[in-house]
């Protein structure tokens, strides 16, 4: 068949507004009639444009609903606040009314013999004095207790003491645990013919007060069965049982009708809850050994693995979650094309920074001093962390840029199509690794096989002279080396042998790669690795450990052990400037060093010489939050200023700086225009004398808000030297 002539009248469909407007169907009809490459390519570069016009739309409707829902969340919580105050308001007005019935009629008054002080333990109190006050008022408010009803709950209030304990009824033949505090107790002779003597300590006492006839109880909707009490370390605790209720009309009645007869049987059963079934919640101290005494920052302390150490608890050495050697060893070719595509990326120095050998007792003796309110160490001396400067100097990673925004939402389908069209692999391949690994991931083992059939396509077609499928082949390859990369290093988990494929995104566009901030990525893996091993179960530590032990030599030379590398220049990321030596399970040692360790054994600043390579860039003294995908932590410089060459201050509560209700999407904007976020001249603090200078002042509110110290210092030992200079600027004070 003769290709048709562009002067045919049916010529105008290749236009691009025509194109646009055109339905699929359409385009494939039009294709039928002609055998004409251009007209091929023309369909396909229509339909792939469709597609990321279709992408962009459905990204941009996700934004949408995370906007949507983040203000859905707050209305939600605006709605729940008023209901609050509307139920608290309707509990006092109930409250009154009920109060006012009870002083005309009488109540039915359960009272305690011994009386629940603030901690649960219970103490004497004068019987017959308790006896005289009712019958001198009558009132039932000074007894201490008042019982409420609204058909579901039954709220008990001790009114003497101004404390109050509520339980909630639920479903027929459900236990409520009400706590109550009583003022005194009483009994009266009924009570004692139904066996309820006040000298029984075995049972409560229960004293009816009669009214006139008519007269009615406020738990309108209980029914009595039997009390019985246990005394078990001196606390008396209650339970009530719930009975079926009456319907809600049979109920207004009942609170309305002031002449219905007593013979209702409305009482309360009470019985003492066993200790099996119910403890105590231990209080939070005011204040922990060691500090710190205000937890107005620290406010996780009370969970934290430090409290445990330093009551004398056993933490063993952290399981270090680390790549190094796999990086090391990984086979990549040795051409030009690679090296040029990675060096555009901004992430090819990734692939030497990777150390063989890990200290973990090191690690995990650092591990114990972070704090992720903070997002810093907590030393001594103050507090140290790892910024964005140190990670721009330790890995030469781009530090500016856009925030990774992922949100960990794509189905199989998509994961599937992506990496068909991003890593080259074969359709079935694809779905057959979303399918095993349950989600958006691949098997390492998968994608360096991967990667060696395209390094070998490459050759290929370099032979065969097809630069267009070789320059392909090689983009595939550069994706599959990158996923494998940044899952080994900057994005290590405790997954072993997979990898998110959710980073795929950011290397469809291999020459825009480097715009992204993949320091500031890094650095929030890190800080989330070192929080969730702050816990006291949790056995391993992940996130980029050879950036955590590359920053220790650094800013702790003595305390590790170390060689230098012979080959290393000042080009070279700083982290290749030493090598550890094989690590040790020592963590006391490391633990003992770090709690002797002085200002001057602290190189707060270490990177002079090389400023050369890697300037010191403004970002650094940005504040507030970053971001990788769902995960977001606080990133506080003002926390460590002598790290900045600047005397440190007393700084401002981390909440003042990263704000808990800033949503996901206002945070990447915020980085985006750091500017604005960063510190203020005069935040940055003072240039110092010597390195480790610190404000006036400091250092008695260091050791007021922190833990400085994991060991506990021996009775009649002399105040270390950071305790003395705390203590010699509270006298001052």
């Amino acid at each position: 068949m003769e290709p048709r002539s562009k002067y045919e009248p049916d010529y105008c469909w290749r236009n691009r507004s025509n194109l646009n407007t055109m339905s699929i169907s359409e385009l494939f009809s039009k294709l039928k009639g002609t055998f004409i490459k251009s007209d091929f390519d023309l369909v396909e570069k229509t339909l792939v444009s469709r597609e990321e016009m279709l992408k962009e739309e459905i990204e941009e409707k996700k934004r949408e609903m995370e906007l949507l829902e983040e203000r859905m969340k707050f209305e939600m919580l605006e709605r729940v606040t008023v209901e609050f105050k509307l139920e608290r308001i309707q509990e006092e007005m109930n409250k009154k009314v009920l109060m006012k019935k009870g002083n005309e009629r009488g109540d039915v008054v359960v009272a305690a013999k011994d009386r629940l002080v603030g901690d649960g333990v219970a103490s004497p109190v004068d019987e017959m004095g308790m006896n005289e006050v009712l019958k001198e008022s009558g009132n039932v408010e000074k007894c201490g207790i008042e019982f409420e009803s609204d058909g579901d709950a039954v709220k008990n209030r001790v009114v003497g003491d101004g404390a109050a304990a509520s339980a909630d009824a639920e479903k027929t033949g459900e236990n409520v645990r009400v706590l109550m505090k009583a003022k005194q107790g009483v009994l009266d002779e009924q009570s004692k013919k139904d066996g309820l003597g006040a000298s029984d300590m075995e049972e409560p006492p229960l004293k009816r007060v009669r009214g006139k006839r008519g007269s009615s109880t406020t738990a309108s909707s209980w029914r009595e069965r039997e009390i019985t009490r246990q005394k078990e370390g001196g606390q008396s605790v209650w339970l009530v049982q719930r009975q079926p209720e009456v319907d809600e009309k049979e109920e207004d009645e009942n609170l309305m009708d002031a002449g219905r007869d007593e013979e209702d049987e409305r009482v309360v059963q009470v019985a003492k809850i066993n200790a099996a079934t119910f403890t105590y919640p231990e209080p939070e101290p005011t204040e922990f050994p060691g500090g710190p005494s205000d937890k107005g920052v620290l406010s996780l302390y009370a969970s934290h693995i430090a409290r445990h150490i330093f009551d004398g608890q056993v933490r063993e050495v952290l399981t270090v979650v680390s790549h190094g050697r796999k990086v090391q060893k990984f086979d990549t070719p040795d051409e030009d094309w690679f090296h040029i595509k990675m060096a555009r990326t901004g992430l090819a120095y990734l692939s030497t920074t990777g150390y063989e050998f890990l200290d973990p007792a090191l690690i995990s003796a650092f591990v114990e001093r972070w704090h992720e309110e903070t997002s810093s160490f907590h030393l001594p001396a103050g507090e140290i962390t790892v910024t964005l400067d140190d990670v721009s100097c330790l890995l030469h990673l781009p530090i500016e840029g856009s925030l990774l925004d992922h949100n960990n939402t794509l189905n199989k389908d998509e994961v599937a199509m992506m990496m068909v069209s991003l890593l080259g692999a074969k359709p079935f391949d694809a779905k057959t690794q979303v399918r095993v690994t349950k989600g958006a991931h691949a098997k390492i083992t998968y994608l360096k096989e991967l990667f060696a059939s395209h390094v070998q396509s490459v050759a290929d077609y370099t032979k065969e002279s097809n630069l267009e499928e070789a320059n392909k082949f090689q983009d595939f390859a550069i994706r599959v080396y990158l996923l494998i990369l940044v899952g080994w290093t900057i994005f290590a988990d405790t997954s072993k042998n997979t990898v998110q494929l959710t980073y795929l995104k950011y290397f469809k566009n291999l020459e825009i790669v480097d715009n992204y901030a993949w320091g500031a990525a890094a650095l929030t893996h890190l800080y989330k690795g070192l929080s969730a091993a702050t816990v006291p179960k949790v056995k391993i530590v992940a996130g980029y450990m050879t950036l955590l032990q590359a920053w220790i030599i650094q800013h702790f030379p003595s305390l590790c052990g170390q060689v230098e590398n012979e080959r290393y220049i000042e080009a070279q990321p700083a982290a290749n400037k030493f090598l550890p030596k094989k690590g040790q399970n020592n963590v006391e040692g490391y633990r003992s060093a770090l709690d002797r360790m002085l200002t001057f054994d602290i190189h707060w600043n270490p990177y002079d010489n090389h400023r050369v390579t890697r300037p010191f860039e403004e970002i650094s003294f940005y504040s507030g939050w970053i971001r990788c995908g769902p995960m977001i932590v606080r990133y506080l410089p003002e926390r460590v200023l002598r790290q900045f060459g600047r005397v440190q201050t007393i700084p401002r509560h981390p909440s003042h700086s990263a704000n808990p209700l800033t949503p996901r999407l206002q945070i990447s904007q915020q980085y985006a225009q750091y500017m604005d976020w960063v510190l203020t001249p005069e935040e940055r603090g003072d240039l110092p004398l010597h390195s480790w200078n610190v404000a006036p002042g400091y250092m008695r509110w260091y050791f007021r808000i922190s833990h400085p110290y994991m060991i506990p210092l021996p009775p009649g030992d002399p105040p270390r030297p950071f305790e003395m200079e705390a203590l010699i600027e509270e006298d001052a004070h």
